[in-house]
Formats: structure tokens, sequence, C-alpha cells
């Protein structure tokens, strides 16, 4: 009632809604033709779906299967580092060994050298025994100094150096055999 007065009409005599009618009649029509099309695209876009997946699957599986073998290889090579590594210490400490050892070998040899210096102007026969002992104390000397070459070149190869030659291959400090 309040709202009445305010309200206006439009022209046309009511003929709006019989427009209206005949125009959802046409697009239900034209929905209705497409709706075939649609459905038959929707379900060749399902089939073309599923038929992707399985092969996505298949391949998958194939992947897998083609790598899992180089997984295994890769936890192998793993395992071994760690089993290089731990040899590669003992290594190095036992050339640290070696390498002390060595140093008492040569404090020995120069204190025998002198001793052998200090009585060899008076009598012969200790001479003689002390070179004999300054030859095995030399012999001694030259096999730790092969052992310890061959543990340096280990060490070096465990690395990753590979190289050979070194203090212990010759051309060393104990290859003259004189007093």
């Amino acid at each position: 009632e309040r709202v009445g007065p305010r309200l206006k009409v439009r022209g046309g005599g009511g003929g709006e809604w019989r427009d209206r009618l005949r125009d959802v009649g046409r697009y239900h029509k034209a929905i209705g033709g497409n709706l075939e099309v649609a459905e038959k695209g929707l379900r060749n876009v399902n089939e073309n779906t599923v038929s992707e997946g399985g092969r996505i699957r298949r391949a998958s599986k194939m992947v897998n299967r083609m790598f899992s073998g180089l997984a295994e290889e890769c936890k192998m090579y793993r395992k071994a580092e760690v089993i290089t590594s731990g040899m590669r210490v003992k290594s190095e400490e036992e050339n640290d060994r070696l390498a002390r050892a060595l140093g008492g070998v040569r404090d020995q040899l120069e204190e025998v050298t002198e001793k052998i210096a200090e009585k060899s102007d008076t009598d012969t026969r200790p001479l003689v025994r002390m070179r004999s002992a300054l030859k095995v104390i030399k012999g001694e000397n030259k096999d730790l100094e092969v052992e310890l070459g061959v543990l340096r070149s280990m060490v070096l190869r465990l690395r990753g150096g590979g190289g050979t030659g070194g203090e212990g291959e010759g051309g060393g400090e104990g290859d003259d055999d004189e007093i």
C-alpha cells in the first residue's frame, strides 16, 4: 500500500512473460541438443583419463623395476664407502706407528754408529760385532721403509690420489751400506 504509488508500470501490455517463455523454450532446445554432445565428450574424456591412468601406473611400475637395481647398487656403494673410510683411518694409524718405529730405529742406528766410532780406535772385535749389528739394523730399517712406503701408497690410493712414488721407494736415507 505504501509501495504501490511508487511502482511504475512498464509498457507492452503484459506480453513480456510470453517472450521470456519463448526464449526459455529456445534455450531448452539448444541446451538439450548440446547436452548429448557434451555427455559424449565427457564420456570420451573419462575413458581417456582411465586409460591414461592405467598407462601411467604401468610406466611407473616399469621405471621402479628399472631403477631398483640402481638403488641397491647405491646402497652397496655407501656401505663400501664406510668400510673404506675405516680402512683408511686404520692405514693412517699404522703408517704413523711405523713412522715412529722407523724414527726409533734411526735413533738407535745413530747411537750404535757413535759407539762404534768411539771404540774403533782400540779394539777390533767389538767393531766386528757392531758392524754386524749395524747391518741387521740397516736391514730392519730398509724393511720398515718399504713397509712405510707401501702404507703411504695405500693411504694415497684410499684418499683418491692414486699416485705412486714417495720416500719409501728408494733414493731415501737408508740406502748406503757403508759405516
